[in-house]
Protein backbone atom coordinates (compact mmCIF):
# COMPACT_ATOMS: atom_id res chain seq x y z
CA UNK A 1 0.00 0.00 0.00
CA UNK A 2 1.11 3.31 -0.50
CA UNK A 3 0.18 5.91 1.95
CA UNK A 4 -2.66 8.63 0.87
CA UNK A 5 -4.87 11.26 3.36
CA UNK A 6 -8.64 10.54 2.90
CA UNK A 7 -9.05 14.29 1.49
CA UNK A 8 -6.54 13.01 -1.55
CA UNK A 9 -7.74 10.20 -1.79
CA UNK A 10 -11.27 11.24 -2.27
CA UNK A 11 -10.17 14.25 -4.42
CA UNK A 12 -8.84 11.61 -6.93
CA UNK A 13 -11.34 9.82 -6.43
CA UNK A 14 -14.21 12.41 -8.11
CA UNK A 15 -11.74 13.27 -10.41
CA UNK A 16 -11.77 10.02 -11.49
CA UNK A 17 -15.39 9.75 -11.35
CA UNK A 18 -15.93 12.98 -13.57
CA UNK A 19 -15.08 10.88 -16.46
CA UNK A 20 -18.41 8.70 -16.11
CA UNK A 21 -20.69 9.91 -14.10
CA UNK A 22 -23.09 12.89 -14.34
CA UNK A 23 -22.62 16.04 -12.44
CA UNK A 24 -25.73 14.78 -10.23
CA UNK A 25 -23.93 11.95 -9.42
CA UNK A 26 -20.68 13.76 -8.73
CA UNK A 27 -22.30 16.09 -6.29
CA UNK A 28 -24.04 13.38 -4.21
CA UNK A 29 -21.02 11.26 -4.22
CA UNK A 30 -18.71 14.20 -3.03
CA UNK A 31 -21.85 14.99 -0.15
CA UNK A 32 -22.39 11.39 1.45
CA UNK A 33 -18.38 10.34 1.60
CA UNK A 34 -18.39 14.06 3.11
CA UNK A 35 -19.41 12.70 6.26
CA UNK A 36 -16.24 9.92 6.48
CA UNK A 37 -13.75 12.48 5.80
CA UNK A 38 -15.46 14.18 8.95
CA UNK A 39 -15.26 10.80 10.66
CA UNK A 40 -11.52 10.78 9.82
CA UNK A 41 -10.91 14.40 11.98
CA UNK A 42 -12.54 13.23 14.05
CA UNK A 43 -10.86 9.77 15.09
CA UNK A 44 -7.66 11.30 13.35
CA UNK A 45 -6.90 8.65 10.97
CA UNK A 46 -4.97 10.58 8.10
CA UNK A 47 -3.45 7.78 6.53
CA UNK A 48 -5.82 5.57 3.99
CA UNK A 49 -3.70 2.89 4.87
CA UNK A 50 -5.08 2.18 8.38
CA UNK A 51 -9.05 1.87 7.39
CA UNK A 52 -9.55 -1.72 8.54
CA UNK A 53 -12.90 -3.77 8.79
CA UNK A 54 -13.21 -2.70 12.24
CA UNK A 55 -12.83 1.05 11.93
CA UNK A 56 -15.07 0.91 8.73
CA UNK A 57 -17.57 -0.78 11.08
CA UNK A 58 -17.02 2.09 13.69
CA UNK A 59 -17.33 5.17 10.68
CA UNK A 60 -20.85 2.92 9.66
CA UNK A 61 -22.00 3.09 13.60
CA UNK A 62 -21.15 6.51 13.79
CA UNK A 63 -23.02 7.61 10.49
CA UNK A 64 -26.10 6.48 12.21
CA UNK A 65 -25.82 7.72 15.44
CA UNK A 66 -23.81 10.78 15.26
CA UNK A 67 -25.40 12.25 12.01
CA UNK A 68 -29.05 12.83 12.71
CA UNK A 69 -30.42 9.33 12.47
CA UNK A 70 -30.63 8.72 9.03
CA UNK A 71 -33.75 6.20 7.76
CA UNK A 72 -32.62 3.28 6.31
CA UNK A 73 -32.78 3.64 2.62
CA UNK A 74 -30.37 7.01 3.07
CA UNK A 75 -28.15 4.69 5.29
CA UNK A 76 -28.32 2.39 2.49
CA UNK A 77 -27.07 4.86 -0.32
CA UNK A 78 -24.29 6.26 2.63
CA UNK A 79 -22.56 3.05 2.51
CA UNK A 80 -23.10 1.70 -0.72
CA UNK A 81 -21.49 5.00 -2.22
CA UNK A 82 -18.66 4.24 0.94
CA UNK A 83 -18.00 0.74 -0.72
CA UNK A 84 -17.71 2.39 -4.28
CA UNK A 85 -14.93 4.53 -2.67
CA UNK A 86 -13.39 1.77 -0.84
CA UNK A 87 -13.29 -0.73 -3.92
CA UNK A 88 -11.75 1.85 -5.98
CA UNK A 89 -9.35 2.84 -3.34
CA UNK A 90 -8.24 -0.66 -3.34
CA UNK A 91 -7.54 -0.16 -7.10
CA UNK A 92 -4.82 2.50 -6.12
CA UNK A 93 -3.52 0.49 -3.11
CA UNK A 94 -4.74 3.05 -1.21
CA UNK A 95 -6.41 0.45 1.24
CA UNK A 96 -6.20 -3.34 2.11
CA UNK A 97 -7.45 -5.31 -0.35
CA UNK A 98 -10.72 -7.04 0.30
CA UNK A 99 -11.98 -4.50 2.05
CA UNK A 100 -14.77 -3.67 0.40
CA UNK A 101 -16.40 -6.79 0.71
CA UNK A 102 -16.32 -6.29 4.62
CA UNK A 103 -18.00 -3.06 4.47
CA UNK A 104 -21.81 -3.88 5.40
CA UNK A 105 -24.67 -2.29 3.86
CA UNK A 106 -28.51 -2.52 5.55
CA UNK A 107 -30.67 -4.70 4.10
CA UNK A 108 -34.16 -3.09 2.79
CA UNK A 109 -37.44 -4.54 2.68
CA UNK A 110 -39.07 -5.62 -0.46
CA UNK A 111 -41.41 -1.66 -0.63
CA UNK A 112 -38.66 -0.16 1.41
CA UNK A 113 -36.51 1.57 -1.29
CA UNK A 114 -39.63 2.27 -3.89
CA UNK A 115 -40.83 6.23 -3.56
CA UNK A 116 -44.77 5.74 -3.53
CA UNK A 117 -45.12 9.96 -3.72
CA UNK A 118 -47.10 10.14 -7.36
CA UNK A 119 -49.81 12.61 -9.45
CA UNK A 120 -53.04 10.57 -9.75
CA UNK A 121 -53.46 9.74 -13.05
CA UNK A 122 -56.86 11.42 -13.28
CA UNK A 123 -55.27 14.48 -11.52
CA UNK A 124 -52.56 15.18 -14.49
CA UNK A 125 -55.76 15.38 -17.05
CA UNK A 126 -57.51 17.57 -14.53
CA UNK A 127 -53.98 19.84 -14.08
CA UNK A 128 -53.23 19.52 -18.25
CA UNK A 129 -57.15 20.94 -18.71
CA UNK A 130 -56.97 23.97 -16.32
CA UNK A 131 -53.34 25.06 -17.78
CA UNK A 132 -54.83 24.76 -21.32
CA UNK A 133 -58.11 27.16 -20.20
CA UNK A 134 -56.42 29.53 -17.70
CA UNK A 135 -52.35 29.43 -19.12
CA UNK A 136 -52.31 28.54 -22.31
CA UNK A 137 -48.84 27.62 -23.83
CA UNK A 138 -46.98 29.41 -20.68
CA UNK A 139 -43.97 27.73 -19.10
CA UNK A 140 -46.19 25.76 -16.94
CA UNK A 141 -48.11 24.12 -19.40
CA UNK A 142 -45.33 23.48 -21.73
CA UNK A 143 -43.01 21.93 -18.51
CA UNK A 144 -46.46 19.82 -17.43
CA UNK A 145 -47.70 18.59 -20.84
CA UNK A 146 -43.76 17.89 -22.12
CA UNK A 147 -43.49 15.15 -18.64
CA UNK A 148 -47.39 14.22 -18.89
CA UNK A 149 -47.05 13.61 -22.49
CA UNK A 150 -43.54 12.88 -23.38
CA UNK A 151 -42.26 11.09 -20.05
CA UNK A 152 -39.09 13.87 -20.20
CA UNK A 153 -37.02 14.35 -16.72
CA UNK A 154 -36.67 18.17 -15.82
CA UNK A 155 -32.80 17.39 -17.48
CA UNK A 156 -34.32 16.59 -20.95
CA UNK A 157 -36.63 19.54 -20.63
CA UNK A 158 -34.23 21.97 -19.98
CA UNK A 159 -31.68 20.31 -22.49
CA UNK A 160 -34.30 20.84 -25.02
CA UNK A 161 -33.49 23.94 -27.62
CA UNK A 162 -36.33 25.89 -29.88
CA UNK A 163 -34.46 23.60 -33.13
CA UNK A 164 -35.40 20.36 -31.61
CA UNK A 165 -39.01 20.41 -31.94
CA UNK A 166 -38.67 18.86 -35.58
CA UNK A 167 -42.34 19.90 -37.41
CA UNK A 168 -41.72 20.14 -41.01
CA UNK A 169 -42.12 16.29 -41.04
CA UNK A 170 -45.13 13.25 -41.42
CA UNK A 171 -43.89 12.26 -37.78
CA UNK A 172 -43.13 15.75 -35.51
CA UNK A 173 -41.30 15.28 -32.66
CA UNK A 174 -38.40 16.52 -30.41
CA UNK A 175 -35.11 15.48 -30.82
CA UNK A 176 -33.61 14.85 -27.14
CA UNK A 177 -29.87 15.54 -27.03
CA UNK A 178 -27.11 14.78 -24.43
CA UNK A 179 -24.89 17.99 -24.21
CA UNK A 180 -22.57 18.00 -21.67
CA UNK A 181 -20.47 20.66 -23.12
CA UNK A 182 -22.64 23.37 -22.97
CA UNK A 183 -24.16 22.27 -19.70
CA UNK A 184 -27.53 20.48 -20.72
CA UNK A 185 -26.21 16.76 -20.09
CA UNK A 186 -28.91 13.84 -19.79
CA UNK A 187 -29.17 11.61 -17.02
CA UNK A 188 -28.45 8.16 -19.27
CA UNK A 189 -26.04 10.61 -21.37
CA UNK A 190 -25.82 9.12 -24.98
CA UNK A 191 -28.35 6.43 -23.78
CA UNK A 192 -30.90 8.99 -22.99
CA UNK A 193 -31.10 10.38 -26.54
CA UNK A 194 -34.52 9.54 -28.44
CA UNK A 195 -36.45 10.97 -30.69
CA UNK A 196 -39.72 11.86 -28.96
CA UNK A 197 -42.95 11.76 -30.70
CA UNK A 198 -45.90 14.48 -30.46
CA UNK A 199 -49.41 14.58 -31.18
CA UNK A 200 -50.84 17.50 -33.75
CA UNK A 201 -52.17 19.10 -30.05
CA UNK A 202 -49.05 18.98 -28.35
CA UNK A 203 -47.28 20.44 -31.72
CA UNK A 204 -49.75 23.09 -31.27
CA UNK A 205 -49.21 23.95 -28.20
CA UNK A 206 -45.09 23.95 -28.32
CA UNK A 207 -45.50 26.23 -31.22
CA UNK A 208 -47.75 28.94 -29.44
CA UNK A 209 -45.79 28.66 -26.74
CA UNK A 210 -42.76 29.49 -28.93
CA UNK A 211 -44.77 32.35 -30.52
CA UNK A 212 -45.84 34.26 -27.17
CA UNK A 213 -44.53 33.28 -24.01
CA UNK A 214 -41.14 31.88 -24.88
CA UNK A 215 -38.74 34.90 -24.22
CA UNK A 216 -36.65 35.33 -27.21
CA UNK A 217 -33.51 34.63 -25.63
CA UNK A 218 -30.10 32.51 -26.12
CA UNK A 219 -28.31 31.13 -23.11
CA UNK A 220 -24.44 31.49 -22.51
CA UNK A 221 -23.24 29.41 -24.80
CA UNK A 222 -25.52 30.67 -27.82
CA UNK A 223 -28.09 28.38 -28.09
CA UNK A 224 -31.77 29.08 -28.42
CA UNK A 225 -33.30 26.59 -25.06
CA UNK A 226 -36.83 25.87 -26.41
CA UNK A 227 -37.87 26.65 -22.49
CA UNK A 228 -36.40 29.80 -21.13
CA UNK A 229 -36.94 32.02 -18.52
CA UNK A 230 -36.27 35.73 -18.72
CA UNK A 231 -32.21 35.38 -18.59
CA UNK A 232 -32.15 32.36 -20.46
CA UNK A 233 -31.75 28.64 -19.91
CA UNK A 234 -34.00 27.49 -16.54
CA UNK A 235 -32.39 26.09 -13.79
CA UNK A 236 -33.54 22.33 -12.55
CA UNK A 237 -35.40 24.36 -9.71
CA UNK A 238 -37.22 26.46 -12.25
CA UNK A 239 -38.38 23.65 -13.72
CA UNK A 240 -39.29 21.99 -10.18
CA UNK A 241 -41.28 24.95 -9.18
CA UNK A 242 -43.16 25.09 -12.22
CA UNK A 243 -44.50 21.65 -11.59
CA UNK A 244 -44.96 22.24 -7.67
CA UNK A 245 -47.33 25.54 -8.72
CA UNK A 246 -49.39 23.41 -11.63
CA UNK A 247 -50.38 20.89 -9.50
CA UNK A 248 -51.75 22.52 -6.10
CA UNK A 249 -55.21 20.85 -5.78
CA UNK A 250 -56.40 24.33 -5.21
CA UNK A 251 -55.36 26.17 -8.16
CA UNK A 252 -57.03 23.09 -10.06
CA UNK A 253 -60.49 22.39 -8.31
CA UNK A 254 -60.78 25.54 -6.05
CA UNK A 255 -60.82 23.29 -3.46
CA UNK A 256 -58.40 22.42 -1.07
CA UNK A 257 -58.43 19.02 0.65
CA UNK A 258 -55.76 20.44 3.65
CA UNK A 259 -59.28 22.46 5.11
CA UNK A 260 -57.16 25.36 4.76
CA UNK A 261 -58.56 28.99 4.02
CA UNK A 262 -57.22 29.41 0.54
CA UNK A 263 -56.89 33.26 0.80
CA UNK A 264 -55.04 33.06 3.27
CA UNK A 265 -52.57 29.88 2.42
CA UNK A 266 -48.95 30.83 1.69
CA UNK A 267 -48.72 27.91 -0.76
CA UNK A 268 -51.67 29.21 -2.69
CA UNK A 269 -51.06 32.68 -2.67
CA UNK A 270 -47.55 32.87 -3.34
CA UNK A 271 -46.63 30.30 -6.34
CA UNK A 272 -42.94 30.25 -4.74
CA UNK A 273 -43.77 28.59 -1.74
CA UNK A 274 -46.16 26.23 -3.94
CA UNK A 275 -44.04 23.15 -2.67
CA UNK A 276 -45.45 23.80 0.85
CA UNK A 277 -48.33 22.17 -0.20
CA UNK A 278 -48.38 18.64 0.71
CA UNK A 279 -50.69 17.48 -2.42
CA UNK A 280 -47.81 19.78 -5.10
CA UNK A 281 -45.97 17.24 -7.12
CA UNK A 282 -42.37 17.31 -8.31
CA UNK A 283 -42.00 16.39 -12.42
CA UNK A 284 -40.97 13.38 -10.74
CA UNK A 285 -43.68 12.70 -9.12
CA UNK A 286 -45.80 13.51 -12.34
CA UNK A 287 -43.95 11.96 -14.27
CA UNK A 288 -44.40 8.31 -12.16
CA UNK A 289 -48.11 9.34 -12.37
CA UNK A 290 -48.06 9.97 -16.17
CA UNK A 291 -46.10 6.09 -16.52
CA UNK A 292 -48.71 4.57 -14.19
CA UNK A 293 -51.44 5.73 -16.69
CA UNK A 294 -49.72 4.46 -19.93
CA UNK A 295 -49.48 1.11 -18.31
CA UNK A 296 -53.06 1.60 -16.98
CA UNK A 297 -54.22 1.74 -21.07
CA UNK A 298 -52.36 -1.38 -21.73
CA UNK A 299 -49.20 0.78 -23.46
CA UNK A 300 -46.65 -2.35 -23.65
CA UNK A 301 -44.13 -1.85 -21.27
CA UNK A 302 -40.77 -1.88 -23.71
CA UNK A 303 -42.66 1.24 -25.66
CA UNK A 304 -43.10 3.30 -22.61
CA UNK A 305 -39.98 2.40 -21.32
CA UNK A 306 -38.34 3.31 -24.71
CA UNK A 307 -40.14 6.96 -24.52
CA UNK A 308 -39.27 7.40 -20.73
CA UNK A 309 -35.50 6.54 -21.40
CA UNK A 310 -35.63 4.18 -19.01
CA UNK A 311 -36.32 0.00 -19.18
CA UNK A 312 -38.84 -2.15 -18.02
CA UNK A 313 -37.12 -3.39 -14.70
CA UNK A 314 -37.20 -0.14 -13.20
CA UNK A 315 -40.77 0.80 -14.67
CA UNK A 316 -42.07 -2.04 -12.71
CA UNK A 317 -40.02 -1.47 -9.38
CA UNK A 318 -40.24 2.78 -9.02
CA UNK A 319 -42.78 4.04 -11.39
CA UNK A 320 -45.60 1.19 -12.24
CA UNK A 321 -48.37 1.98 -9.19
CA UNK A 322 -51.04 0.27 -10.38
CA UNK A 323 -52.95 -1.55 -7.64
CA UNK A 324 -53.16 -5.53 -7.84
CA UNK A 325 -56.71 -5.45 -8.56
CA UNK A 326 -55.35 -3.33 -11.88
CA UNK A 327 -53.17 -5.65 -12.87
CA UNK A 328 -55.26 -8.74 -12.53
CA UNK A 329 -58.24 -6.86 -14.73
CA UNK A 330 -55.83 -6.06 -17.54
CA UNK A 331 -54.25 -9.61 -17.55
CA UNK A 332 -57.34 -10.71 -17.99
CA UNK A 333 -58.59 -8.91 -21.28
CA UNK A 334 -55.65 -9.27 -22.35
CA UNK A 335 -55.51 -13.14 -22.42
CA UNK A 336 -59.15 -13.19 -23.22
CA UNK A 337 -58.26 -11.30 -26.74
CA UNK A 338 -55.23 -13.78 -27.22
Amino acid sequence: MEPIEPEAALALYIEDKKRESADSTIRSHRSRLGHFIDWCDETELGNMNDLTARKAHEYRVWRRTERGDPNSVTMKTQMDTFRVFARWCESIDAVPDGLSEKILSPELGKHENERDDMLDPDVGDNVLEHLAKFEYATREHVVHILIWRGLLRRGGIRTLDQQDLVTDTDTPHLKVRHRPETNTPLKKKGDGERRTGLKPGTVEVLQDHIDTHRHDVKDEHDRQPLVTTSRGRPHLQTIQSDSYAATRPCIVSGECPHDQDIDECTAAVNRSRAYECPSSKSPHAVRRGAITRALSLDIPARAIADRASSDVDTLSKHYDRRDEKTRMQQRREYLTGI
